[in-house]
């Protein structure tokens, strides 16, 4: 069996050459299927007496059992992928779902030639699966003497490209006119400037319209006629290719230069050295999208504690989503919080939807939990309703609409445009925003904490310091930004002087820096402190905002010095000789880690940061570190080197790929505000040093 795709731009003239070249085919005795790729569906009018057969994207969306192949003129097989209503959907997943029916129900019996006429226009994945090898041995492209008809041609040839590296494939190209002056030169410019031949050129002939308006091909109704003669060069070509014999040819486009000249008229030389343009997927780690976009957004939602989110896309995002929730849940023994179960719900994209689209889909689930009488529901979009083109805004708006009372809020976290979840996060603040009460005054003393997280270990939550810090400096907590809680709470955000973040993080100052914007909450810029070095800093900064004396600022630090005596009693002195490497990215803030290594001893002999990927918020902490060597944009390997050259006693790491290199570890993770978790965790390090690493 030989597979034939006939490729060209949108109105071209694919179909009436596809079905004269079936025709002809099957006058030769040839068994022939022809498979219509385009949304528009009219590749087999002509073999069906002028009759536009049913869709199998319309079969697979009602579900009804009508026949979706039908035999046309000289026992021709007839098919038509389809594709969605216009505006809604993707066509090109259209393509995809209808070539994997095909498959599953073995639709098709086996013949001597299968045809595919297929849209050219834009090549994307769905329309290029005829181009790979498993459905296309030969590949014509349909052109005129029109340069957007050329661009196209010179497009699809890249995608042939693309699939075959070096596989000659293609057969040449087929030269439909429309009648301009000096059409045949200004196409062999191009066509000798890719290496193809012009193995046919078909006039434009009344016949053809004629035979249209009968429903028929001018092969059936004029068979002797000019234009039926022009179509046999190619039906050769496709025999002489059937019995082994014909020539093939490699796909070689053009690059925007040359087919500059081409549009021009500029006569373009054949170049034996052109450069490759084909496009590889990029696997560097420095371009590699590695988070979920929608999955920060979803959480800063969810922790709304009285709203329903609903996640309008596949149910695996959904389910990854909740699942990482309950379980931090769990760790954190928040038993009594309302499960994911019942109030985070999917509309479960599937093929179907991203084809035919899933906004109804999604306004009826909005509709079910205003009904049930949910106040408050977020919508998270996921990448794929932004392939397929919903109009999730407009759907919601009109949902809050019809419902007074209620707020219907879309957070377009579309993680292939905006990127990871450290990008998308800044989507799920502005959404969080809209419950913001703009008209409350702020009072004195009282703080929004951004980007605070119960510690998942017990015990360091047993030794926060946070409320003794907060304390000390007279503020109290009103608002937890980035945590869960009520919505009224969460309403009365203006209530506090300022915005503190809760730890070293960009994302944090972002959001403090916009909410300052749109609020008018002034930020303060110093995350709460670990360690003595860092709240003898902090407590005189939150002084000078606070207007607080210098002296009671001195008797507060002087009391806190005390306090942390008190805490590093236990552990002062306990490793002297013992040596650390850090593993930690560049953004992080180790000077509590610096400052533990000073008072139990232990010598930083290193710092190695993680490779940072084009999707990393990137900070300059590390920049203030002048006497430990630190390796930076260093990937797995490079640190197994490091460890196994410097033979560290012991590392503090934030992967779990240190605990494999041999060498006892310690997470980082476990430590909060203030010094009582700092102390804690130096008599970790006391107690992995007694054990024996392991091998």
């Amino acid at each position: 069996m030989l597979q034939v795709a006939i490729y060209g731009k949108g109105g071209i003239g694919k179909s009436t050459v596809s079905a004269n070249i079936s025709y002809q085919l099957a006058s030769e005795g040839k068994t022939v299927a022809q498979i219509g790729c385009d949304p528009k569906h009219d590749s087999t009018r002509l073999l069906l007496n002028g009759r536009t057969q049913r869709t199998i994207l319309d079969h697979i969306n009602t579900g009804d059992d009508s026949e979706v192949l039908s035999i046309g003129k000289n026992g021709i097989y007839c098919l038509e992928a389809g594709g969605p209503e216009p505006g809604v959907g993707c066509a090109g997943r259209g393509i995809l779902t209808a070539f994997d029916f095909i498959e599953k129900e073995d639709l098709l019996p086996e013949v001597d030639v299968r045809l595919y006429d297929v849209l050219g226009d834009v090549v994307c994945g769905g329309f290029a699966v005829p181009l790979r090898k498993k459905y296309a041995d030969l590949v014509f492209i349909v052109t005129s003497g029109e340069f957007m008809s050329l661009y196209a041609a010179n497009n699809i040839l890249k995608g042939v490209r693309n699939y075959d590296r070096g596989t000659p494939r293609v057969g040449g190209i087929i030269l439909n006119c429309r009648g301009n002056e000096g059409e045949r030169e200004y196409v062999s410019n191009f066509a000798d400037a890719v290496g193809l031949p012009i193995i046919a050129t078909i006039p434009r002939d009344p016949e053809f319209s004629k035979s249209e308006s009968k429903g028929c091909t001018v092969s059936e109704s004029s068979p002797g006629s000019k234009a039926a003669r022009s179509i046999e060069p190619i039906v050769r070509t496709i025999i002489e290719n059937l019995n082994g014999k014909g020539t093939r040819y490699e796909a070689d486009p053009l690059d925007d230069d040359d087919l500059d000249k081409v549009a021009k008229g500029i006569p373009v030389e054949r170049k034996k050295d052109r450069c490759d343009i084909r496009r590889d997927l990029a696997i560097c780690e420095k371009n590699t999208l590695r988070t979920c976009g929608a999955r920060s957004p979803f959480g800063l939602c969810y922790d709304i504690e009285d709203s329903d989110v609903i996640v309008h896309g596949p149910t695996s995002c959904a389910y990854m989503f909740s699942q990482s929730y309950d379980t931090y849940d769990m760790l954190c023994g928040e038993i009594s919080k309302r499960k994911s179960s019942e109030r985070v719900f999917c509309t479960d994209i599937d093929d179907t939807a991203s084809i035919y689209g899933a906004s109804e889909k999604l306004r009826s689930l909005i509709n079910e939990r205003l009904s049930s009488g949910t106040k408050i529901v977020f919508v998270v979009t996921t990448c794929v309703p932004a392939i397929i083109g919903d109009d999730v805004v407009g759907v919601c708006a009109d949902c809050e609409k019809e419902n007074p009372g209620h707020r219907v809020i879309p957070v377009i976290a579309d993680g292939i445009l905006n990127g990871g979840a450290s990008q998308c996060y800044m989507i799920g603040i502005q959404a969080t925003s809209e419950l913001i009460d703009d008209d409350i005054l702020p009072e004195k003393g009282l703080i929004n904490l951004i980007g605070y997280y119960k510690n998942t270990d017990p015990v360091a939550r047993a030794h926060d310091d946070l409320e003794h810090i907060l304390g000390l400096a007279g503020l109290r907590i009103n608002t937890l930004i980035g945590s869960y809680q009520t919505s009224e709470r969460f309403s009365k955000m203006k209530r506090a002087s300022m915005n503190i973040p809760f730890a070293e993080s960009k994302l944090s100052e972002k959001c403090g820096r916009y909410l300052e914007g749109r609020f008018g909450t002034p930020y303060f810029p110093h995350h709460v402190p670990v360690g003595m070095i860092q709240t003898e800093q902090w407590m005189r900064e939150i002084g000078k905002v606070t207007s607080m004396p210098d002296d009671e600022i001195t008797k507060k630090i002087g009391s806190l010095k005390e306090f942390y005596d008190e805490c590093m009693e236990g552990i002062r002195g306990k490793t002297v000789g013992k040596t650390t490497l850090i593993y930690a990215y560049e953004s992080m803030d180790i000077s509590w880690m610096l400052e533990l290594s000073e008072v139990m001893g232990f010598k930083v002999i290193e710092i190695v940061c993680p490779t940072v990927t084009k999707w990393t918020i990137e900070s300059d902490v590390m920049d203030n570190i002048k006497d430990i060597p630190i390796v930076r944009d260093a990937n797995l390997n490079i640190l197994k080197e490091r460890v196994a050259e410097l033979d560290p006693d012991f590392t503090i790491g934030i992967s779990a790929y240190v605990s494999s290199l041999g060498i006892r570890t310690i997470s980082p993770d476990s430590v909060g505000p203030g010094f009582r978790s700092m102390a804690d965790f130096g008599k970790r390090i006391i107690n992995m040093l007694r054990l024996e690493a392991l091998q």
